[in-house]
């Protein structure tokens, strides 16, 4: 049963998920009163309120939010987290499958028919895997990502966010490269491809079977690659409401793919076509920050939207049942 997601208890007791979370004295904030947005510059981050606290003293609230992507956790999986057998934190593991479970309700990756493949084959298929392996044990890749936060003072607006190391951050999106570029040789794209194009020969249930399968991991990759994960999110948890009838602007901006490429041809792998780009979005230290915690959390969305493929590039090896 999933949960309905007009609060981030889900179905749990509301008071008791605060007072473990906030501490005592705070109460749950009504669902059609909750929506705010923190913007700075050419980006915005909307927020979940889901606590109060009033001083009786003054009449003045304290108040508790979350960002709203965040707000949509917990979510029941459909499926065993992929590749959590590489994991070095299944934790963040989790987190990143319930956002993805939540955003694409995908069927299992599993399910693909295995298929009658050649040599040449079967030797991209398992590179495929060997890459998304990989990049499963780097510790870029079991993490969360450190918050994003913004605060004011005397007029001034800062963003900090929690980074990996440069070290981390580079040999991540080298091994990342490999599987997300559509012109590599082992990439998301050529495996996808070979799949489809060998499933056809296929028996028609088989074909059904795979399709099903291809069809909505391939969608699911799409819409990640042309907005990010949380924005995805946020759309659709506020779009059948009428409490807000504005688009959600969490990382609205942020177009993953041109991003992506924009930090690997800029600087990150070649000072190469895009430095100029990379030069303007980096110019102001805060704005790099914002700029690269949205790099970072792109690459994780994908990357772990990925391993799940690996699992149904393995069904289709013969390697899982």
């Amino acid at each position: 049963m999933f949960h309905s997601h007009t609060q981030p208890w889900g179905t749990g007791n509301a008071q008791a998920w605060i007072r473990e979370k906030y501490g005592p004295g705070y109460e749950p904030v009504p669902y059609k009163t909750t929506f705010a947005s923190f913007d700075y510059g050419e980006f915005a981050i909307m927020h979940r309120i889901v606590a109060r606290r009033v001083d009786l003293y003054t009449g003045r609230y304290t108040l508790k939010s979350m960002p709203l992507h965040d707000a949509a956790l917990p979510e029941d999986l459909i499926f065993p987290i992929p590749l959590r057998d590489e994991a070095n934190n299944l934790d963040a593991f989790s987190y990143h499958w319930q956002q993805l479970t939540y955003a694409f309700k995908l069927p299992s990756p599993a399910d693909f028919p295995a298929l009658t493949l050649s040599d040449h084959e079967r030797a991209l298929l398992k590179q495929y895997v060997a890459y998304c392996r990989r990049l499963a044990k780097y510790s870029v890749f079991n993490e969360k990502l450190g918050s994003l936060s913004i605060t004011t003072q005397h007029d001034e607006t800062y963003i900090s966010a929690t980074l990996p190391s440069e070290e981390a951050f580079t040999a991540a999106s080298a091994t990342f490269r490999l599987i997300n570029n559509d012109g590599d040789e082992a990439s998301f794209d050529k495996a996808f491809k070979l799949l489809n194009k060998t499933l056809q020969s296929e028996t028609s249930s088989r074909i059904a079977r795979g399709n099903v399968v291809l069809s909505a991991w391939m969608q699911a990759r799409k819409e990640i690659s042309k907005q990010m994960l949380e924005t995805y999110i946020s759309r659709k948890l506020v779009a059948h409401k009428e409490i807000d009838k504005r688009p959600p602007l969490t990382f609205s901006n942020i177009n993953p793919s041109r991003l992506i490429r924009d930090f690997n041809y800029g600087d990150t792998l070649h000072w190469g076509k895009r430095r100029e780009a990379l030069a303007e979005l980096t110019a102001d230290g805060q704005m790099e920050q914002f700029y690269k915690y949205c790099v970072l959390s792109s690459m994780l969305s994908l990357g772990h939207l990925y391993f799940g493929f690996a699992v149904t590039v393995e069904a289709a090896l013969g390697a899982r049942r």
